[in-house]
């Protein structure tokens, strides 16, 4: 059967592509399921970053959809993210930066996430749909000019190999008002918040206020690590060398699954292949023996 794709650019400049096949193809279901991480307090007039990152628990591609970020129920003026296909059991990344209005009265407030906000995609669980986390809008006020680092992957593969090198994609970014000068960054991995590995350390360049600056990363797993779930933590400025208006939102961490591969071990094998001898032996009398490495 031949399918069709249609393919359009997001507002995240990713390529997403919705398979055009008969309603008979559209075997299976879709289950997305959004997960929300952004600091928990914020000032009125000011930018607010919101890391999304979204599932695919169902068993065929999700299609383009719609997701939206709600302030106690009440859409954001710049919080529509139009979303690109998931591969069932995959995920995507997205980090939106929002406004918060000026006028917007202090208190606590509920920041939320909902995918298909529109509801066009039919799915197994619509329940799961809508994430929140609480947010505490405090008076606004003048801050000293400082930087704030913070860093956020943006692709990471969910499954790698003991052993092997893997790749990422991520942005180191200022979100302070004043530059931050060249640090370092340092990726880990962790399981219950004990350091297992470090893998690799990167050279960060200075970021003016507001900059941010992408990189891709190969790493490689060592072959001690044993098979299990991990956490893939990137962490900048990890030598503290900056001074920071907000030194607790400089690490980024994923979950990851470490597999091993079955290596077969290479051993010797000696083997007799053959005997030369005459059909009756003397006492003292030579026997040919012949032995190989096979």
């Amino acid at each position: 059967m031949m399918i069709r794709r249609y393919c359009r650019l997001t507002a995240f400049a990713l390529l997403a592509c919705t398979p055009l096949v008969s309603n008979a193809a559209q075997t299976g279901t879709v289950d997305l399921v959004p997960q929300i991480t952004s600091p928990s307090s914020a000032r009125p007039g000011n930018y607010h970053t919101v890391r999304i990152v979204e599932f695919n628990r169902g068993t065929r591609p999700s299609g383009v959809h719609r997701i939206e970020i709600l302030l106690s129920g009440v859409s954001l003026a710049d919080g529509v993210i139009n979303a690109p296909s998931i591969m069932p059991g995959n995920r995507i990344i997205l980090v939106k930066r929002i406004l918060i209005s000026p006028l917007q009265a202090r208190g606590d407030y509920r920041l939320c996430v909902k995918t298909d906000a529109d509801n066009r995609i039919r799915e197994s669980n619509e329940r799961n749909n809508t994430v929140c986390q609480p947010l505490r809008l405090q008076n606004p006020r003048v801050t000293r000019r400082l930087p704030d680092l913070t860093v956020y992957f943006n692709r990471a593969p969910n499954t790698v190999t003991s052993g092997r090198s893997f790749q990422t994609m991520l942005y180191d970014h200022n979100i302070g008002n004043f530059e931050a000068q060249p640090h370092r960054l340092l990726f880990e991995l962790r399981r219950s918040n004990r350091v297992i590995a470090r893998l690799t350390t990167q050279d960060a360049v200075r970021l003016l206020a507001g900059m941010k600056r992408r990189y891709t990363i190969t790493h490689r797993v060592p072959a001690s690590v044993p098979a299990g779930r991990y956490q893939l933590c990137a962490i900048t400025d990890a030598e503290r060398r900056i001074r920071e208006s907000n030194e607790r939102n400089n690490q980024d961490c994923l979950p990851i699954q470490v597999i091993t591969l079955n290596r077969r071990v290479s051993r010797p094998d000696l083997t007799i292949r053959s005997l030369m001898f005459p059909g009756i032996m003397r006492q003292g009398q030579r026997l040919m023996v012949y032995i190989g490495n096979y």
